[in-house]
């Protein structure tokens, strides 16, 4: 399934989604309503990044919020408490950018969501941390025994000893 075409051209479109934090919901609305620089989706589905405020997003939250917003829509989440959601998964679901609450400035929230609409990423040194982490882990324990690279391929040592004629020995 296809959605619109995206271009970093002009301002991002974007959407306010609902997550029961109707003081947030609100000013995130509002500003983006008022902003120069950014334009506000009437509909969830044709945005470019879909913005959100949660106090401590789980996977849950997450995802709910994936299904309010359309498939291809980046996710600015801004955070005031613990981040409880599986990393691997918030990436999956389109999660591009975290602003924890605490320092929370619209200029910065602007920067963001114009960042992400051109294709970056933005998480907080911790979540970077623990992300890299889950990577690692998931390479050492998950892909590494099984022969397979992040790409999903076999490593090279695999496929190339696996070629060779039987009377030839594989030196690494």
């Amino acid at each position: 399934m296809t959605g619109p075409v995206r271009t970093t051209a002009g301002r991002p479109v974007v959407t306010v989604l609902t997550t029961g934090d109707l003081i947030s919901e609100l000013a995130l609305d509002s500003f983006v309503r008022q902003s120069p620089h950014l334009l506000r989706a009437g509909d969830a589905r044709a945005a470019d990044v879909a913005v959100a405020a949660l106090h401590c997003p789980d996977t849950v939250a997450v995802t709910r919020l994936r299904k309010q917003a359309g498939e291809r829509t980046s996710l600015v989440l801004v955070v005031s408490g613990e981040w409880r959601a599986n990393l691997h998964k918030a990436v999956e679901l389109g999660v591009r950018a975290v602003l924890p609450r605490a320092g929370f400035t619209w200029e910065a929230f602007t920067q963001t969501v114009r960042q992400v609409r051109a294709g970056h990423a933005d998480l907080p040194p911790a979540l970077q941390g623990r992300l890299l982490d889950q990577m690692q882990y998931t390479y050492r324990e998950v892909l590494l025994p099984r022969g397979l690279t992040p790409g999903g391929s076999p490593s090279v040592k695999r496929r190339c000893c696996n070629s060779w004629p039987k009377d030839m020995s594989c030196r690494t």
